[in-house]
């Protein structure tokens, strides 16, 4: 029970594919696998939620990172337009669509281990201890390859992984109202002081002081953002 939502603010699935009987009998916690880009094909978000026949599930990132915080299920809950709880004391802003906005890395972070590595002999395994783990094809043919704002091709796994991550390490981009009316109200004390106080002064200081306002106003929008 993920909470009330409606089935504008999430995706709506007509049929779904489950696991192998094998990984189904040792009944583990699943979630949903699926992203889409935005409109100019750039990858910046990650679905919470999916509607399927009148029940709510979450996503496989979100679900992997609840399991590894120690959230079950029912701790996980979604207030529609504005937020998920992992438990009692962590929010993920969402947007109006049950979009999260992936926090991605300039710099692939992740650590990457071959089939052939893990299977080998004096493989340690303690590289795994305390880690959450993505096993996935890496294979042109075989993987999906996803533009984002910071790579033209992000394959699949390391776009949930950094889901995963940012949940994990509670590092949350934030695009909220407050922010949008701060920016609003900079840029309406500085077209005041350009309307009625640069005319006063001469050339050469009315330069100079829209350059500073500038200036002052890139690096408070910033602080803001």
């Amino acid at each position: 029970k993920l909470g009330v939502m409606s089935e504008e603010s999430s995706i709506l699935a007509q049929k779904v594919f489950l696991p192998a009987e094998s990984i189904l009998d040792a009944k583990p916690y699943l979630g949903f696998d699926y992203i889409t880009p935005d409109d100019d094909r750039v990858l910046r978000h990650q679905p919470m939620a999916v509607n399927y026949d009148g029940y709510y599930y979450p996503s496989l990132p979100l679900m992997a990172a609840a399991v590894y915080l120690n959230v079950t299920p029912d701790m996980i809950k979604i207030v529609e337009g504005k937020q998920v709880s992992v438990g009692n004391d962590f929010q993920l802003p969402i947007n109006k669509n049950g979009d999260f906005i992936i926090n991605f890395y300039k710099d692939n972070p992740f650590r990457k281990f071959s089939a052939g590595q893990i299977l080998g002999d004096g493989f340690n395994f303690a590289n795994f201890k305390g880690k959450a783990v993505i096993v996935s094809i890496e294979d042109f043919s075989n993987t999906e390859y996803f533009r984002t704002p910071v790579n033209e091709e992000t394959p699949k796994h390391l776009i949930s992984a950094s889901v995963i991550s940012n949940i994990i390490n509670r590092e949350i981009v934030v695009f909220g109202f407050r922010s949008t009316m701060l920016n609003l109200l900079g840029l309406l004390l500085l077209g005041g002081l350009c309307a009625f106080l640069l005319p006063q002064i001469q050339l050469l200081y009315r330069l100079i002081s829209l350059g500073i306002g500038l200036f002052i106003l890139v690096r408070v929008t910033d602080l803001w953002c």
